[in-house]
């Protein structure tokens, strides 16, 4: 399977980007390697950092097609860099693309994309509550949402200010 570049529609990380993002931003977004892939409490193997940084830098979440992110994901877990509860949970955003009819070629913005499907779902959760006065089991719908967004936004911060990554942003 061939996946090509995410982080590709980018700008420079030390100027305000397409998202208005400085590398400050994009820094705090992404203090270390271990912050970035260890969200499921893995530790980063020896050497990951650099993998990372190579691999990433190949690929552009916010212009990729489903079959460039697949790539990616697959040579982040094989590199180590990607523990295999992440990858999976990882590998559903290429199931919901699909669902949303989006041809495995086509380039999408990855972040734009859930950072959409997240706000409309917090506004249908929110007409839901007025309405019933209930949100715990529609919160819980939301929260797999939320993580695969931060994960995006995080492998677009790397990508944006590859140097940041390794690395104690605030020091």
């Amino acid at each position: 399977m061939q996946i090509t570049s995410i982080f590709s529609g980018y700008s420079d990380p030390a100027k305000a980007g397409r998202r208005n993002e400085t590398a400050e931003a994009a820094g705090a977004a992404v203090k270390t390697a271990a912050d970035a892939f260890a969200v499921s409490g893995a530790a980063p193997v020896p050497g990951s950092t650099e993998a990372m940084r190579e691999i990433l830098g190949q690929y552009d979440v916010t212009d990729i097609s489903p079959r460039a992110f697949s790539e990616m994901l697959q040579k982040l877990n094989r590199a180590g860099v990607l523990a295999d509860k992440d990858f999976q949970e990882l590998s559903l955003i290429r199931l919901d693309l699909e669902r949303d009819g989006i041809d495995p070629d086509e380039r999408v913005n990855l972040v734009q994309r859930y950072a959409r499907k997240v706000q409309d779902y917090q506004e249908q959760l929110q007409e839901f509550q007025e309405k019933s006065g209930s949100l715990t089991a529609a919160q819980a719908a939301l929260t797999p949402l939320r993580r695969r967004l931060e994960w995006l936004q995080k492998l677009a911060a790397v990508h944006a200010n590859p140097g940041s990554v390794g690395l104690d942003a605030l020091a």
